[in-house]
């Protein structure tokens, strides 16, 4: 009887090992998807603000701004739309910020944490400064 005792506690706690790093390695590539995810949008955002910049001389006020750029043809146009409305409605719920500079442009990114940390309501936030013309040697 004692033998069987063991046997299943042993058992018990081996699986809630394997349950845990488990877990664990789900949470590591759904933070890591999100990282990519962001660093991605932020690489193809500042390019798109630096090319409206080099078209039109000065940053757009909005990122909505970059609709009004005149270089583009209606599939660039229906491209850029489509870009901010994916950005907008993303799958980590992350808000992008954006504000011109006189040198340059800040992009901000926060949206809530992965579970559990983010039940609690904590925030995670990346803000990238992009000089003027850096977003085009990238």
């Amino acid at each position: 009887m004692r033998r069987k005792l063991i046997i299943a506690v042993t058992s018990t706690i081996v699986c809630v090992v394997l349950i845990l790093i488990v877990i664990d390695g789900i949470h590591n590539v759904e933070k890591r998807g999100r990282e990519y995810s962001v660093n991605a949008t932020l690489r193809h955002i500042s390019m798109s603000i630096e090319l409206y910049r080099e078209s039109k001389g000065y940053y757009p006020q909005s990122l909505e701004g970059l609709l009004l750029d005149d270089s583009q043809d209606e599939k660039g146009k229906q491209s850029t739309s489509n870009f901010i409305y994916g950005m907008r409605h993303n799958a980590w719920h992350n808000s992008y910020e954006y504000r011109p500079s006189t040198n340059g442009f800040t992009i901000t990114v926060t949206g809530p944490d992965i579970a559990p940390a983010g039940w609690f309501g904590k925030q995670r936030k990346v803000e990238k400064h992009y000089e003027i013309g850096e977003a085009l040697k990238q």
